[in-house]
């Protein structure tokens, strides 16, 4: 684990909690041209950064004999999408922040996803493409202290992170339009094609 300060301790959460609708299935088990599932993309960030790994939701198509003491906390309220996610996990205590990606964002780093970490305070922090200016809410670092913003949007009918971010001063960091591409999830089989096909260019890239 993370430590910034003796106050601060940092888990990464990995959302796994929708109904995968436009896949036709669970999206966590996906398997990618990589050989990992989606899943397992998002539990490899966290080890690559020490930090302890939570899924949040129901954790369809996750292995989880697999993964020994790996943490699973279903959505508060199901059906509210990743503000509803977040109300169970900021209620957890596991940790003072933590650092959320979806299940379904196969081409993060945990290079990227580091930069997050950097002068952590107690407003949530995602990115911002330096390009046209659009704020991605995942992944993103959100505070624990962020829960009774949570809980008064989801009051309302309709609750978002993008309203959440707006509603607690959120922090952005600037990068390139090359690293904002790496923001992008997978919804429907065309999104995985593509993203394999990205993910074998990148390979190429490496390779040579």
């Amino acid at each position: 684990m993370i430590h910034i300060n003796s106050n601060i301790k940092i888990a990464v959460a990995v959302l796994a909690g929708g109904n995968s609708s436009r896949m036709g299935l669970p999206k966590a088990g996906l398997k990618l041209i990589s050989g990992q599932t989606m899943f397992e993309h998002g539990y490899a960030i966290a080890q690559e950064l020490e930090l302890p790994c939570i899924v949040v939701g129901h954790a369809k198509g996750i292995e989880l004999n697999s993964y020994l003491g790996l943490l699973v906390i279903p959505d508060e309220i199901p059906g509210c999408g990743p503000v509803g996610a977040l109300l169970g996990l900021l209620k957890s205590c596991e940790a003072t922040h933590y650092l959320v990606i979806a299940c379904d964002q196969p081409l993060l780093t945990a290079t990227l996803v580091g930069k997050l970490l950097v002068d952590t305070d107690e407003r949530p922090t995602v990115f911002m493409n330096s390009f046209d200016g659009n704020i991605a809410p995942l992944p993103g670092l959100y505070p624990a202290s962020l829960l009774p913003h949570v809980k008064q949007l989801l009051r309302q009918t309709r609750a978002s992170l993008r309203e959440l971010l707006a509603k607690s001063d959120a922090r952005t960091i600037a990068i390139a339009e090359e690293e904002y591409v790496r923001l992008r999830s997978a919804n429907a089989p065309q999104d995985v094609a593509e993203i394999n096909a990205l993910l074998s260019s990148l390979s190429c890239k490496t390779s040579n």
